[in-house]
């Protein structure tokens, strides 16, 4: 019931097809209609990639509160407030000059309303830490990442489509049923 081989931490290839994970609490599963590369299958975090590797397209389904790193002294704080995501997002860029942040129209994910904001950079940029991994997720120069955000037995959960900013658009509408087939299970 795992995505790969050997359980969380393996990387492996999916080809089209349903596909199941025990993370997410209860478990979760969606339905792919090609093929891509699995780099994290976590309790909180599954991340998918498909297309060139020096230029991935990426899909990733989050759950639970994204963490924010302070400096002095090194802390993790711990957000499931969106608004708040959004403003620490813009701030980690204050002298860019260009915008980071940008609200876009509101979407649903499975029978959930889903807020909707992009990020971009020209700089490559650290944005957050996941909820429970010891991983963080960054966005390099010239990507854009939108998150749907919504709320899953009362917890954020957030999906995360990053591509060259050129592509997202389509990116978007390619994993539209993905994100329209995924269903949370009972961990059976």
């Amino acid at each position: 019931s795992e995505l790969c081989p050997g359980g969380t931490g393996h990387t492996c290839r999916l080809s089209a097809g349903e596909h199941s994970s025990l993370g997410f609490g209860d478990g979760i599963s969606f339905t792919l209609d090609g093929d891509w590369i699995v780099r994290a299958n976590e309790t909180d975090v599954i991340s998918l990639e498909s297309g060139v590797e020096s230029n991935p397209s990426v899909l990733e389904l989050i759950t639970g509160a994204l963490r924010f790193e302070s400096s002095t002294p090194k802390t993790f704080h711990p957000v499931t407030d969106p608004t708040e995501v959004q403003r620490r997002l813009q701030a980690l860029v204050m002298n860019d000059t260009h915008p980071i942040v940008s609200v876009r129209p509101g979407t649903t994910i499975g029978d959930a309303a889903a807020l909707v904001f992009d990020v971009t950079t020209e700089h490559s940029l650290p944005l957050f830490w996941y909820p429970v991994t010891e991983h963080q997720s960054s966005l390099v120069s010239g990507r854009t990442a939108r998150f749907l955000w919504s709320t899953r037995d009362g917890a954020p959960f957030i999906v995360a489509i990053e591509s060259d900013t050129r592509q997202l658009d389509t990116l978007v509408e390619q994993v539209r049923p993905i994100l329209d087939s995924l269903e949370f299970g009972d961990g059976d």
